[in-house]
């Protein structure tokens, strides 16, 4: 893999790929297995292994952005909220192709139209935070989707508490403003 984002990016990168690699690899596919398995995925191996990978090309599609020297913290947090990304499409793409199977049509009381809209309202949602400027994105991310506390996003991202804070209710005005456009 790490071949491969080498020859996609220009050569005054390679460090930096090579470095956040190296220094995050293992931990990115523990987070992204983690999160498919508490989302139930059929197969989190794998699942976690296409997030990594799809992460580190998006990683690389936008490393010239990436101020280096940058402090580890940060870093992680960046590499952490791209995965997280690449984990909430996956699972967005898995459930749009579920097999159809006969206990679906079983009248039990469940509303499937309820269920679908609820799921387009999260894929809008997910989408207005992912277009969001890249600060209130992660912060929001690692808020309400990691389930992190104000204190140890400050920690992570090595920032104030009170930052935190503002990051996340401007976050979710812009979110709100977003939304209502559609």
């Amino acid at each position: 893999m790490l071949q491969f984002l080498l020859t996609i990016c220009d050569e005054q990168y390679h460090s930096r790929i090579e470095y956040i690699y190296n220094r995050f690899h293992i931990d990115m596919f523990r987070f992204a297995r983690d999160k498919f398995i508490s989302m139930n995925s059929y197969n989190p191996e794998l699942d976690a292994e296409d997030a990594v990978q799809r992460a580190y090309l998006r990683i690389t599609q936008y490393i010239d952005k990436l101020e280096f020297p940058i402090h580890d913290n940060k870093l992680k947090c960046y590499a952490f909220s791209v995965v997280l990304h690449e984990v909430l499409r996956i699972s967005e793409e898995n459930t749009k192709n579920l097999p159809l199977r006969e206990e679906i049509f079983v009248d039990d009381g469940y509303n499937i139209i309820e269920d679908i809209d609820m799921s387009l309202m999260y894929e809008d949602v997910v989408k207005a935070i992912e277009d969001l400027d890249l600060v209130y994105s992660v912060t929001l991310l690692l808020r309400y989707e990691s389930g992190l506390s104000p204190k140890e996003i400050a920690e992570m991202m090595e920032i104030s508490e009170k930052t935190v804070y503002t990051r996340l209710s401007r976050g979710k005005k812009m979110l709100r403003d977003a939304l209502k456009g559609e």
